[in-house]
């Protein structure tokens, strides 16, 4: 595990692997969750300053009945390198009236083995909302998934409103972004060195900017970060972007599409599910997210599931091959 640092003031990041250490069940661990997942740390190596680190701080409400916020405190580390750090700041919005929360963050599963470490909390928000986010580091693969989601009240599912969500993601003193004039993906460099430290995708935005968009990934000088805002006048609303801290694939074309959901032998509008592909060289990963209200068997690129969540490789020999997949019994057994 990611070893204490021995600052004398206790900053976020001793603070968070202090708590994080003394619930541990041993020192031989990678990703961990505080028992009430409070702290949640996501590490694809067991050596400091190795691999991918996102330490995440999620706010406790102050007592019974208080609300609590949509925002957190977190870190992000490649290699050792500071990427992102501070508040991460979300709102979302129905007809353009801010949604406040109105309760605690809660777990619906966490989940760390040796491929990856997942986790989902979600919070209620007004008018009997909620606001989910799930956060998957795919230890081999360098890639960090985090995706936000608004999902509608009952009455809402019938007579959709139109509904947005921003998050702003502050950069560390160490690093900034280069965004490219034709596509949306964004490229992570060090400010003093101009070394490539990842690439990020907003997939659930279209990958050319002159194609037209419910939402935009912008680079924001003061304060520093990145801003993703998107836009939805279905029921739901899924606000996903992939992390890519493989360096060597920095240099190859990358590449992001919908994909075509199958139900019932038709297709299933994203207020259902939600599937994305996104090809980085010649290796091509995939997103699933079931967004209905009931869970049903849905098929992706030729893979049946009976799903909330996955996240895998297509493989020209194998199909699509699971890297995580969050089977509806599964998460519910985990959250109860």
């Amino acid at each position: 595990m990611t070893s204490i640092p021995s600052e004398s003031n206790r900053s976020f990041r001793e603070r968070a692997l202090r708590a994080l250490h003394d619930e541990a069940p041993s020192d031989d661990v990678r990703s961990c969750f505080a028992q009430d997942e409070r702290y949640c740390l996501f590490a694809s190596s067991f050596v400091e300053d190795k691999g991918v680190e996102f330490l995440i701080e999620f706010p406790l409400a102050s007592g019974s009945g208080t609300p609590s916020s949509l925002d957190a405190r977190f870190e992000l580390r490649a290699e050792g390198n500071p990427v992102f750090e501070g508040i991460w700041r979300a709102e979302a919005f129905v007809d353009g009236q801010d949604l406040a929360p109105e309760g605690p963050w809660e777990t619906v599963c966490v989940d760390p083995s040796d491929a990856y470490a997942f986790c989902e909390r979600s919070i209620a928000v007004s008018g009997g909302r909620r606001f989910s986010r799930r956060v998957c580091l795919a230890y081999n693969e360098s890639l960090l998934l985090v995706a936000d989601e608004l999902l509608p009240s009952p009455r809402e599912r019938r007579t959709p409103r139109e509904r947005s969500t921003r998050a702003f993601l502050p950069f560390a003193r160490e690093a900034t972004a280069r965004t490219d004039r034709e596509a949306r993906e964004t490229l992570l460099v060090s400010t003093e060195s101009g070394a490539t430290l990842g690439r990020v995708f907003p997939i659930g935005l279209p990958e050319w900017r002159g194609d037209a968009s419910r939402g935009e990934l912008a680079e924001h000088a003061s304060p520093a970060g990145l801003e993703l805002t998107t836009r939805s006048t279905g029921a739901t609303l899924f606000a996903p972007l992939i992390f890519d801290f493989n360096v060597r694939r920095a240099a190859r074309p990358c590449s992001w599409r919908p994909l075509t959901v199958g139900e019932n032998m038709s297709r299933a509008n994203e207020d259902d599910a939600v599937g994305r592909k996104l090809q980085l060289g010649t290796e091509q990963f995939v997103l699933y997210a079931s967004t209905s209200e009931e869970p049903a068997i849905r098929s992706i690129l030729s893979r049946n599931l009976l799903s909330d969540f996955m996240f895998g490789k297509f493989l020209a020999s194998r199909g699509v091959v699971p890297i995580l997949d969050v089977e509806v019994d599964e998460e519910q057994s985990r959250a109860s």
